[in-house]
């Protein structure tokens, strides 16, 4: 919509009433100009020119006139440029088409796939956060260990009266246990800027 008003705004700006023609039929061209281009420009992650996209479609239609499609010589001369180019020119549309992560790289479906050659940058960050969490758990006193172990990393999350249970220590025991630990957890934090 935004488009197509920046079209008829052009279109006002270039109109001109002593050649006789009407602003209906002068702005509709000037608006589907505009809703063409804004298109264009969002139809891809990468932007190219206009000139470019236009010798890409005349040589998709030149070769998808059928068996009898041009050598490469003719359809560079019928388009108006060089061999090379030409050359560059398919090679664009072949990049143009878009391709899913999740598509095999051949014909078999078990084969590789891009997604599968892409490496996971947060796993690293993960795997370092859980060696700092290891490092620091492992100079804790023996108490505080045990605690945080069986309060958050066993089967489940366990109460403060199981672990009191458990452990045979008081349940204020292991609360204050548990909260020194944590304490201590929280001040051996890096900073956000580390």
């Amino acid at each position: 919509m935004q488009a197509g008003n920046l079209g008829l705004i052009r279109a006002a700006q270039r109109y001109d009433p002593s050649r006789g023609h009407r602003f209906a039929s002068y702005a509709c061209w000037w608006i589907n100009q505009a809703i063409q281009r804004h298109r264009h420009d969002l139809s891809s992650l990468i932007r190219l020119p206009e000139s470019l996209l236009e010798l890409v479609a005349r040589a998709r239609s030149a070769l998808a006139r059928g068996p009898a499609a041009p050598v490469r010589d003719s359809l560079a001369r019928e388009l108006g440029t060089s061999p090379q180019r030409l050359i560059q020119i398919l090679a664009l549309q072949r990049c143009l088409q878009p391709l899913s992560l999740d598509q095999p790289l051949s014909g078999d479906p078990a084969a590789l796939r891009p997604i599968d050659l892409l490496e996971d940058q947060r796993r690293n960050q993960i795997d370092e956060t859980y060696q700092w969490l290891h490092d620091q758990l492992l100079q804790l006193a023996a108490g505080e260990q045990q605690v945080l172990e069986l309060r958050y990393l066993a089967e489940g999350p366990a109460s403060i009266a199981r672990i009191a249970a458990r452990t045979g220590r008081s349940r204020s025991q292991v609360s204050r246990w548990e909260q020194r630990a944590l304490r201590r957890l929280r001040q051996r934090l890096p900073s956000p800027s580390d």
